[in-house]
């Protein structure tokens, strides 16, 4: 799949995180399938974390 089609969307910044394994598109729907990079290090994850929860909150 051109990997050009789904920066449309997905969020921005998703796919420096994420591979696209796999999709699936009806006439009304697509699918994507996405696996984590292993760049996501546990201290980081945490200050995102921290920032969507302050976010939200």
């Amino acid at each position: 799949m051109n990997i050009e089609l789904p920066r449309y969307f997905l969020p921005e910044g998703i796919l420096e995180y994420f591979d696209i394994v796999d999709h699936k598109s009806t006439s009304e729907k697509i699918h994507f399938y996405l696996e984590e990079n292993n760049i996501f290090y546990l201290k980081f994850s945490k200050i995102i974390l921290s920032f969507i929860i302050a976010i939200v909150v």
